[in-house]
Order: C-alpha cells, then structure tokens, then sequence
C-alpha cells in the first residue's frame, strides 16, 4: 500500500506538500464527529491549511513561536496543528479532559504566544497572551487572496509535549522538525500505510500518539477518520465506529484490545499494538487474518523507535527492530556499554542475549526538556563512543537482544509506570499528596488485583494525631491531576512498614480493599445485599474489580473501575442475565452501583 515517500523532505510539510501535488483530488480527511462532519481531499484540506497559517500570520504568529492548542477532537483541530506547522510555530497540544490547573501550568511553562481556542480561556492565560477563538474560521482563502508563506525547516522546533514529571509537575518534551519527517517515512514503510487507507486517531489530543496518527497518516498519503469521543470507547462501541467508517488501520494499547468483542475489526488490516506491553493471547486472538505488529518508542524518540516484525502464534511479542535511522546501544548500571552490545544501528544487532538500559541515538531524539537543563542533561547523555555533539536519551528500559535480532522489553530500571497506555511518573503523584496537611509519607504504585484489573495505588501515612480525610485527598489530586494519574485506592498505613535498614519495606505493602477505594469512606451504612440478584451483582462486581467484595451502594468507578473494566463489567453480565443484553457503557454510568444496577436490570427482566 505505501507509496516511496521523497527521501529528500526533511519537514512534514514537505512531505504532505508531495502527496498533495501527486494526487491532489485523493481524499485526505474524513469527519464524524457531530457539527464538524464532511470529507476533504488533499486539495481541500491544502486550501483550509494555507487559510489558517494566513489568519494565524494575520494575528501575529510566526516562525519560532510557540502556541497552545485547546480543541475537541475534530477538524479544527487538525486545522490548527497542522497551520502552525505551515508557520513553522511549535504547536503545544492541550487535552480538554485535563483539569483547568494543570492546563495552566502548562501554559505557564510553555511561554506560549496565544491559545488557539473554540472559547474564550483568559481565565487560563499568563498575561500577555492573547486567545484566539477559531471557532468561526472558514474553510480556505477568499478569492484573490494568498496563501502564506512556507516557512518551516528541519531545524525548528515542531510542537511541545508535556508528559508525567517525576519532579512533581509535568514535563515539555521539545520534538523538532526533523525528527517527525523520519517518523513520517518510518511509521509509512512499518506500518504499511499508504493511499487507499483508512486510519482512525483514536488517542486523546494531549498525547504524542494522537500527533503520530495525524501526521503520519497524512504524510503517508492515507485517509485521517475522526470520530466522536463517545464511539471511541473500547468496547462494542469502538467496533461499530471502526466497521461504520471502513477503517483499515489502527492503533490500540493492548488494555483496550483486550476488551474488544471477538469478531470485530473485520475492516482493520493493519493493527498496531502501542504503549504498554502485550500479553501473548492478544497476539494469538488478533493476529490472524491482518498485519499485526508491536511499536515502542518514547516520546524523547519523537513517538515510535522501534517496530516488531509481523506478530503470530500465541508469543509474547518484542518491540521489534530499531526504525530507520535510529541507533541503540544498551548500558549498564554504570552507564558503561555492556559488552557484545557496542553496536546496533537500523536493525542492525549485536550478540544476542546481551542485555541492558536501551539508550537510542540518531536524527529523531528530542532536543531535551523545557526549563529543565539538569534533566535534559541526566536523560540525554554523550555518546560513550565519543563522536562529538552526539548524545543518546536513556529510555529506562531493561532490554535483551534476541537471536533474531529483535529488542525484547524485560522491566523498568526505575519505578515509571505504564497503566492502559499512559505514562505515569509516580514521583508526580507522591509529590503533590505529600504537601498535603497531614501526610508525612507517600508511596504510589501499581498493584495488579486480578488477571486483567491493574489499580494505581498511593499507600499515605500520616504525621502523629493527623487525621487525614480521603476524599479531601481525592479532590486535591482530582483539581491537579488527569484522571489516569488519580490512584484508585489510597490505603493508609499505620505504621509506616520500614526494612531494616530504615527504608521503606515495599513487600509489606497490602493489597487494597473496597475500603481503601474512594468510596470507602461513604459505603459503610446498608452495603450489604439485600437479594439474590444483588448478590449475584456484587460477586461479578468483585470479580472484575479483583477485590474479595464490594459494597452494594457504592459506585463501581469510585471503587476503581475505568471504562475498560466496566466493558469487561458489561460482557459478565450478558452471560449472567440475558435481559441485560442492551445494557450500555451509558447505562452503567448512570446506575453505577450493585444497588442501582440491580433495580435496573430488575426492570429490563419485566
């Protein structure tokens, strides 16, 4: 499917600029999300981009600067990013399920020079940055008008990234733009994409992977499919979108695959696991009858670094072969190069077996962090076969090289977590909840409960007569913290389990109970059941939360479900009481506890 993308582009617009003069009446962006709906072709889409960069240009903006993007998923938001690229500017994406304080945190450290926005968010701003509302912006130039000038070059900065920070605040990872050229060609050739595709951008606009899906599709010369948040859900609902919308190719975190009924996907042939690792009997499940394959990559690596060859069999897969361009070297505990593993450039391996810290090299790392020189300097090191200027970003990744060349992930060398795809720095987390009154200790971590149900926890122990309340705990992580980095439970240890050498005793450390959930506080008064069928409910309820029971007033998300147990939630059910067949992940939501469940389901069996 892919067409030879022009070795010589060393931008992304470059690179979309050759799709559009090859096939300019090829479709290029398909819409449905509800009031932004329609299907532009490369044309099109060229016209609306050149119109945006003119207003954006018109209001100031230019080469070299940054600017925050804070926009639903939808055309408009591929309009922005994709102007600002035009410009040159760096785009800083804001995802608008964060709270508003960590928005403006951002914003803070971005030294941005506006916010592209469908609303006014003066209320966000640092002072001196204007908001520019786009939400009226039409569809390409005026007659007679033109079009603004190209101005971007591989050495700019092309957006801004705020991961997890171990330090207590997020972090701004500066990707360039040369570095997203070589996704663009890399990902195109891995991932088989091309004309004639269809791909679906289904991670949130706050994550590298949703700039990936955008811009290398595009530059690949495939179709981008937007669709609204609600049919993303994983589950039926992501399976009707996908089947609805011909989509050919996709991106998933193994935790949503893993929820998707057994016969859907029929369209998607090319399938992309990403973002945390994949169990063995995903492979088995969904490998057959498409192209599977495991992607890795930090941020630090502009998204993506390596890709696994084509995945069968029941195998637990590796995350593959280092991309074009990119070369890996694997150190040890001391930094030192471990020996039998000197070399590794483009798939290129050493001895097999060696393994260490992955440490990736080459055009496509990150220029470092913003603000943050001492970081950037402990993560983005020389090179230790000392070629000049050179450096290598430190991934925190144990690997091994396989006989087959194949990198193979066995653990983190520190305590970064990977949970349903996001990249979580508990140090964040331990930071804010021990400035908290009262705390005088933290430690959060992620325990697995059950076979498929992982809970971020965060065990607290409280300074001598503090009392600390949970809920009061919750709202401060909740006004600072997306909701994926809120730990589900929150146990407090009294005392504070120490080794002998002082230090705290991780072992010791208890598995949480439905008491230690947010809704512990709440659900001690009539939570036992009080039927059958609530009985039944709280069994399946405990089964998939993997805890020993649960109350039955209490909600099934304030005692840690997501929207990925709550499809698995959904699935028993259907087994156990067939007049529940209709129920939806909306329903649950509304009824989300035993209780409520139970009165429900008693209504649909009449």
């Amino acid at each position: 499917m892919t067409d030879a993308l022009p070795e010589t582009a060393n931008t992304w617009t470059e690179l979309w600029l050759a799709q559009c003069e090859r096939d300019p009446a090829a479709p290029a962006l398909l819409s449905a999300v509800p009031g932004q709906m329609g299907l532009w072709n490369r044309r099109e889409l060229e016209q609306r981009i050149e119109a945006w960069a003119r207003r954006l240009r018109e209001c100031g903006i230019g080469a070299g600067d940054s600017v925050a993007v804070l926009l639903p998923r939808g055309p408009a938001l591929v309009s922005a990013w994709l102007s600002l690229q035009r410009l040159g500017a760096a785009f800083v994406p804001l995802d608008p399920a964060y709270p508003a304080a960590r928005q403006q945190l951002i914003l803070n450290d971005a030294a941005v020079v506006a916010l592209l926005s469908d609303a006014e968010q003066a209320e966000l701003l640092p002072p001196g940055v204007a908001c520019i509302d786009v939400s009226a912006w039409g569809e390409g130039l005026p007659a007679g008008e033109s079009a603004a000038a190209v101005l971007t070059h591989p050495e700019q900065l092309a957006y801004r990234l705020y991961t997890s920070g171990s330090t207590g605040r997020p972090k701004g990872v500066l990707v360039g733009q040369r570095g997203l050229a070589t996704l663009v060609r890399a990902q195109a050739e891995a991932f088989d994409l091309g004309p004639g595709d269809r791909v679906l951008q289904f991670a949130s606009p706050g994550f590298d992977a949703a700039v990936a899906e955008t811009l290398v599709s595009l530059g690949a010369g495939a179709t981008l499919v937007l669709a609204p948040q609600a049919e993303l859900m994983p589950g039926e609902a992501l399976a009707r979108a996908a089947q609805h919308l011909a989509i050919t190719a996709m991106t998933l975190p193994p935790s949503a695959l893993a929820v998707m009924p057994a016969d859907s996907l029929a369209t998607v042939r090319s399938l992309v696991v990403a973002g945390e690792a994949c169990p063995a009997q995903l492979v088995a499940r969904w490998s057959v009858g498409r192209r599977m394959v495991n992607a890795y990559g930090p941020t630090e690596a502009t998204v993506c670094a390596s890709v696994s060859a084509p995945l069968s069999g029941a195998l637990t897969p590796p995350i593959g072969y280092l991309l074009p361009g990119f070369e890996a070297l694997l150190l040890d505990a001391e930094g030192q190069v471990v020996p039998g593993a000197e070399s590794s450039i483009s798939g290129v391996s050493g001895v097999s077996g060696a393994s260490g810290e992955l440490c990736l090299g080459g055009p496509a790392l990150a220029w470092g962090y913003a603000g943050l020189p001492a970081l950037t300097a402990e993560r983005f090191v020389p090179h230790p076969c000392g070629r000049g200027g050179e450096r290598l970003y430190r991934t925190g990744d144990r690997v091994r090289r396989r006989d087959d060349g194949q990198f193979e992930f066995l653990g983190r060398v520190d305590e970064q977590i990977k949970l349903r795809g996001f990249r979580i720095e508990p140090g964040e987390i331990e930071a804010l909840l021990g400035a908290e009154a009262g705390v005088a200790a933290v430690k959060v971590c992620l325990r697995q409960l059950n076979e498929t149900q992982q809970a971020l926890v965060a065990y607290v122990h409280a300074h001598d007569g503090a009392s600390l309340d949970r809920q009061a705990l919750r709202r401060a992580l909740q006004a600072r913290l997306p909701a994926h980095m809120v730990p589900s439970h929150l146990v407090l240890l009294d005392p504070w389990p120490a080794n002998s050498h002082g230090k705290l005793d991780t072992q010791a450390l208890p598995l949480p109970c439905a008491a230690d959930s947010w809704a512990g506080q709440e659900a001690a008064d009539d939570s036992l059941p009080r039927d059958e069928r609530e009985n039944a409910l709280a069994a399946v309820f405990a089964e998939v939360l993997g805890l020993a029971e649960v109350p039955c007033n209490a909600s099934f998300f304030d005692l840690g479900g997501h929207s990925l147990s709550a499809t698995r939630l959904l699935s028993r059910l259907r087994v156990r009481w067939p007049s529940s067949a209709d129920l939806d992940l909306e329903q649950l939501f509304d009824a989300p506890s035993v209780r409520e469940l139970a009165l429900l389901l008693a209504g649909a069996s009449r």
